[in-house]
């Protein structure tokens, strides 16, 4: 069970101004789980994520795995982005029939696996933002698991963890929280209600990401 919760209650591609998430099928029936976040906000932002985006698919189907689509991204942002600019991203390379899953975390905030005894793993192999470095001055690795029936692997942006009434910010741990009491919902119904989570706690939400 997969959910994307980044305020879209959705389990396919949505797009903010600097974020985009997508699931995207491969040519060997896998499935491409992609979250990315520029930062700034704004009309540069903006654009730049809509060259990631647009780098992303046409790189996507041709990758033998997270880690190569990492170092094809950050080489076309080296290309394209001022030396400021950057981009945090998580990759994903997941086989539906036996659950493997190969990710490369560049920067981003790590996705969450709960299991059914309430146990939390993170996605926290990687390596650092893109955009900035070169693969001859960094290593990006890449991770892999199998993810079991009963667990849950819950993507999210720092829209959710930094969202703040003026007084304080929602937080990683009310987050997980959060998805520990409504785990055995749908991956729509998931995002809804770490979406409501958010906006209780919140009241009037800021957006920081």
């Amino acid at each position: 069970l997969t959910a994307l919760a980044d305020w879209t209650a959705s389990a396919t591609a949505s797009m903010t101004d600097a974020q985009v998430e997508h699931l995207l099928s491969t040519e060997h029936g896998g499935m491409n789980e992609v979250l990315a976040d520029v930062a700034g906000k704004g009309m540069p932002a903006a654009l730049i994520m809509a060259g990631f985006r647009a780098t992303l698919r046409s790189v996507a189907p041709f990758s033998a795995s997270a880690r190569q689509m990492v170092l094809r991204l950050n080489q076309s942002l080296l290309d394209t982005v001022r030396p400021q600019d950057f981009v945090t991203a998580f990759i994903g390379v997941l086989n539906p029939d036996t659950g493997e899953l190969s990710y490369c975390n560049a920067g981003h905030n790590a996705p969450i696996i709960l299991s059914a005894n309430g146990e939390v793993r993170r996605l926290e192999v990687g390596g650092p933002v893109l955009g900035i470095l070169t693969d001859t001055d960094v290593e990006w690795h890449e991770g892999r698991l199998r993810l079991q029936s009963d667990e849950v692997l819950v993507c999210y942006t720092d829209g959710a963890t930094e969202a703040t009434n003026g007084v304080d910010e929602y937080g990683e741990a009310r987050f997980i929280e959060a998805v520990r009491e409504n785990v055995s919902l749908t991956p729509y119904q998931l995002c809804t209600a770490l979406y409501a989570s958010v906006l209780a706690k919140a009241k009037t939400v800021v957006w920081n990401g």
